[in-house]
Formats: structure tokens, C-alpha cells, sequence
């Protein structure tokens, strides 16, 4: 096998657009050698509103422009043999589609590739055309490792599992004893018809941070506080501040929910969650967290009322959750993880 390829760009939405921004990234946890990596930031934008804000889950044309952008940016600072790693879908498909188009050779790694919900026939013709373009894709979940083959048609040994790291422990602030609730973040994928379902009647406040269309057709119960546009400060602050939280989800192949459980994980809070594909992956149930199976109202009140009720349970399920996603989810290992993949890949691209 040739050498693997030594020059990297990352190119990532959340980067700061400013050239000096202090952005750090899996790269900077890689400690091959052998490598050396970029970062490619986006164009500064207008600012657009949150995704707890958002009217519609989908990419406007506004944001497939940005990522068009991006991609060529990255594409340029690659140069013609050096490799480009993107974060998110939407950038390695564009990131694919220019390659394809260009007939380029760079070597071409797509991370954190959650695509959240089955695509569409015309999306899956597009991605199996595109992604031949692809060396490595990055999922978040075992399951979505078949799912995503199968969807684009990607060969074997091309789709891996590397579980969504988190950092650091956040500062997080301390519970609300004396007026403690429930919190219940995240607007991908979410069933908070079965949560409200569940919460009704029980008197237990419950804090549901989401998009508008995400409960804006569901009758709220009296337990239930709305709330959204809120920074990530604060979102951070209701993470410490609550008893314990909740991750419902309405559908069980696709994985979604990892980002808000390793949060919770690391910063210490009890969780009950649905029992699925993206959380299956990052707990164990009784052990780090309750598992309820999903559209199970009765299951899902009764994980609650028992767990609202039993302070030493919560604090064996969080004492053993920090502990386990400080092993296996933090920055360090999904640098290794990064590592190993970036040695695999030759120069010269799919």
C-alpha cells in the first residue's frame, strides 16, 4: 500500500469565520506524525436562526450555497494531493459532487455523516452517484452503518462507527432542588407526543427546549414549559439545573439523540431515553441510563415517576454515565479514531 496521504484540510459549518478563530477539532487530538491538517473555515453570512428556531428541517438554498462555497475553499486548500475531511452531510455531498465533477484525486473523508431521516429516492440516486467520490464515511451509530451503505450504495469497509465525542466536562450549574423539573432538549427526530402523553398528570414540571414545529400541532400539557431561542450558555445552564432528562424519539432506525446524551452524560444528569438506534450506542440501560421502548406512554411515565423519585439511583445512573462517556466519548479518543482511518487511505482518493 502507498504512503498515506499527509496533507489535510478540515472543513467544518461551525468553524469561526475569522482566520484566527480559536476553533479546535478532532484533528488537533490526531498525534501521527505522518499528518498535518488545515482548517477551512466558511464565509462569514447573515446570521441565520438557531436550529431551535427554525421553521423546517431542510437546507435552504441560501445554506446549500454556503456549503458549495466551502467545499471549493477546501477543495483549493488541499491542493491537487492533499486530502479534505468535512463534518456534516450536506458538505460532503457537495464536497463529493465537485470532486466527481472535477475528476480530482484528493482523498476524501466525510465525518459525523448523520443524515437523520431516510432520504428521498431522488437523494439516495444523487448520493450513489456522488459518493463514489468518497474514501471514508463517518457515522455515529452501528446501525446507521448498514443504513447508509445500503442507502448510497457504498462498498464495504468504507462506513464506519466512531461514536460522537464530546469534550471536556461542561460548567454546569447545580440542580434546582428547590424547584426541581424535568428537561427534555433537541428538535431532530423527537416524540414529544408520547412525552407529553406521558407527562400529563403527573404534576412533575417538565422544560421542553425545540422548534416550533416540533410541538407547535401538540396539545401541552399544564406540567410543560415551552421554551426556545436560547444560546447554547443557557441551554448548558438548564442541563445543570435539572433533576434529570429525557430523550424521546419517534423513530428508532435512524439515528438521532447522540448529541443531547453525551451531553448529559459528561455533565453529570440522569437520562431516560428511547431505546434506538442512536442511543443504544452510548449507554447501557440500568447501568447508564433507563431505556423505554418508543410510542409507550405508560413505559415512558413510569421510567419518569420512579426515576423523579429515587435520588440514589439517579446519582449511580450519572456517577457511572460521566465515568463511561469520559472513556469512551471524549476528544482524545475520537482523535485516535480519526488517525487510524486518515492511515488507511492512500493517496489518490476513492
Amino acid at each position: 500500500m502507498k504512503p498515506a496521504t499527509g496533507k489535510w484540510v478540515v472543513a467544518a459549518p461551525f468553524f469561526t469565520p475569522a482566520p484566527d478563530g480559536p476553533d479546535r477539532w478532532l484533528d488537533d487530538f490526531v498525534d501521527d506524525p505522518r499528518f498535518t491538517f488545515a482548517k477551512v473555515r466558511p464565509a462569514p453570512v447573515a446570521a441565520e436562526p438557531g436550529w431551535h428556531s427554525r421553521k423546517r428541517r431542510d437546507t435552504g438554498l441560501g445554506g446549500w450555497k454556503s456549503y458549495w462555497g466551502h467545499a471549493a475553499r477546501a477543495r483549493a486548500a488541499a491542493g491537487p494531493d492533499g486530502g479534505i475531511i468535512t463534518v456534516f452531510p450536506q458538505l460532503a455531498l457537495v464536497a463529493a459532487i465537485q470532486k466527481r465533477l472535477a475528476g480530482a484525486r484528493n482523498p476524501l473523508v466525510a465525518w459525523c455523516f448523520n443524515v437523520g431521516a431516510p432520504p428521498s429516492k431522488v437523494r439516495r440516486l444523487l448520493g450513489r452517484w456522488a459518493f463514489r467520490a468518497a474514501d471514508h464515511v463517518v457515522v455515529h451509530s452501528t446501525r446507521e452503518v448498514e443504513l447508509v451503505r445500503s442507502w448510497f450504495d457504498i462498498p464495504a469497509g468504507k462506513v464506519s462507527f466512531v461514536p460522537l465525542q464530546k469534550g471536556g466536562l461542561d460548567e454546569v450549574a447545580p440542580e434546582d432542588t428547590a424547584n426541581p423539573f424535568i428537561l427534555s432538549m433537541g428538535s431532530a427526530n423527537r416524540d414529544y407526543a408520547t412525552l407529553f402523553r406521558a407527562i400529563a398528570g403527573t404534576g412533575i414540571p417538565l422544560v421542553v427546549v425545540a422548534a416550533e414545529r416540533c410541538v407547535s400541532h401538540l396539545a401541552v400539557p399544564s406540567e410543560v414549559t415551552l421554551l426556545r431561542d436560547l444560546s447554547h450558555a443557557e441551554c448548558l445552564t438548564l442541563v445543570g439545573r435539572a433533576r434529570l432528562s429525557v430523550i424521546p424519539l419517534a423513530d428508532v432506525e435512524v439515528a438521532s439523540g447522540q448529541t443531547q446524551g453525551r451531553r448529559l452524560g459528561r455533565s453529570g444528569r440522569p437520562v431516560i431515553a428511547t431505546r434506538s438506534a442512536g442511543t443504544t450506542d452510548y449507554a447501557q440501560h440500568g447501568e447508564t441510563a433507563l431505556f423505554v421502548d418508543g410510542g409507550d406512554p405508560a413505559a415512558l411515565r413510569d421510567a419518569i415517576t420512579a426515576l423523579w423519585s429515587d435520588a440514589p439511583l439517579r446519582a449511580a445512573l450519572a456517577d457511572k454515565a460521566r465515568i463511561y462517556a469520559a472513556d469512551h466519548f471524549s476528544d482524545q479518543a475520537a482523535g485516535r479514531a480519526l488517525g487510524r482511518i486518515l492511515a488507511g487511505i492512500a493517496p489518490g482518493g476513492a
